[in-house]
């Protein structure tokens, strides 16, 4: 560790700086897999964390929007005063109670400096996480979920598996000015981008809790709407807690008047992978199914994951793309240990053998002894057209 933690202040001093840690996120820094966290710079950008295991500590996020001519801020909460204010929201508006816990996302009219809005992400930590397995048979069978393969994982591993967060409250301010404006349905557009960097879990879904038409009501397809207006066009993955299948996807029935909780997939910004020439071509043939990078930045196990959107380019800055998804991913801490488990020529199609697929593989990555490795098999679309 090349940082101190002052918990008090709940800050992180890095040499003459020091950083606010967000609200809800100092806990991680005990957890194992930050052990030996640090602190690194990369452009205007300071990361904490190890290669596996990183978010943005600073700058935090902040961006100015504007909503029906209104000017507004969302940020991620780092001072006590403004979690109060979330909380006071949550307190009048929501039928839960404030929680104490979780990273708050809130927005603020930037006009009289007035915290209107705010988002709570927690971590999946109530219940039996395997309970979640019957959340969807649809999802459980995309994502290789099986209780026999949890038997003898802990609560700890079966959580990271499922990599879910919980949505735990979001509010708007009753208040003619903000309501109905779709102050929330901006900070749900804005959610993917935050996640993606700001946030240690990085969760590719969200857990939602709702009500199906109970006394009149139909909350479900109320929050539905709203997660369909913020463009997260994916299916609601229906409760664990009902039995009923809709044979048409897989996924549980309502039953009304119950409490469901129902699953969404985050819409993260497909995965950019940069190509020279040749590689692309390769992929456009359909010789080269599989791509290969060290395991660092943007390729790992937290970015790089079956059902994650991918583009392809040629370079950085010209129109030859071809657009995909992820089917598999495979990791090692060699690159012996990538071709053992993969054929040589779907990733090197040009290769003759295994060792001079590795061969140029190591010429490309120029990886350092502590690199260990990531492939990933990459589906394209149908029509397989540069666009």
């Amino acid at each position: 560790m090349n940082f101190s933690i002052i918990k008090t202040r709940r800050q992180i001093k890095y040499g003459n700086d020091q950083f606010d840690i967000p609200i809800g996120l100092l806990h991680y820094f005990s957890r194992p897999e930050y052990k030996d966290a640090k602190v690194s710079r990369k452009d205007d950008k300071f990361y904490i964390g190890t290669k596996k295991h990183q978010f943005v500590l600073h700058p935090p996020f902040e961006k100015q929007i504007v909503i029906s001519g209104k000017n507004y801020e969302i940020f991620i909460v780092t001072k006590d005063q403004d979690k109060i204010y979330c909380q006071s929201i949550i307190l009048h508006e929501h039928y839960l109670q404030p929680p104490n816990r979780g990273m708050f996302i809130a927005c603020r009219d930037k006009e009289n400096s007035k915290i209107v809005a705010c988002c709570i992400i927690d971590e999946l930590t109530y219940g039996n996480p395997k309970d979640r397995l019957t959340i969807s048979p649809a999802l459980a069978q995309k994502n290789g979920w099986t209780i026999e393969n949890w038997a003898e994982q802990n609560r700890s591993a079966v959580r990271k598996e499922l990599n879910v967060c919980w949505l735990s409250r979001i509010a708007v301010l009753n208040d003619k000015k903000y309501r109905g404006k779709g102050i929330a349905t901006k900070m749900l557009e804005m959610l993917p981008s935050i996640l993606a960097e700001y946030h240690p879990v990085k969760p590719h879904y969200l857990e939602v809790i709702a009500t199906y038409a109970k006394e009149g009501t139909n909350s479900f397809e109320n929050e539905k709407n709203i997660f369909c207006r913020a463009n997260y066009h994916h299916d609601f993955l229906s409760s664990y807690t009902h039995r009923e299948i809709n044979p048409d996807t897989g996924n549980f029935k309502p039953k009304p008047g119950n409490r469901y909780y129902f699953w969404i997939e985050i819409p993260y910004k497909r995965l950019f992978v940069p190509l020279a020439s040749e590689p692309l071509n390769w992929f456009l043939s359909g010789q080269k199914k599989w791509e290969l990078r060290k395991s660092d930045r943007q390729y790992t196990r937290k970015h790089v994951y079956k059902g994650r959107m991918v583009e392809l380019r040629k370079g950085y800055n010209t129109d030859e793309k071809l657009f995909g998804q992820v089917d598999d991913v495979i990791e090692s801490a060699s690159l012996e240990g990538i071709f053992e488990k993969i054929n040589f020529k779907e990733i090197i199609p040009i290769a003759k053998n295994q060792s001079e697929a590795i061969a140029i593989s190591l010429e490309i990555l120029k990886p350092s002894e502590l690199h260990s490795f990531i492939a990933f098999k990459i589906d394209l679309n149908n029509t397989k057209e540069t666009i």
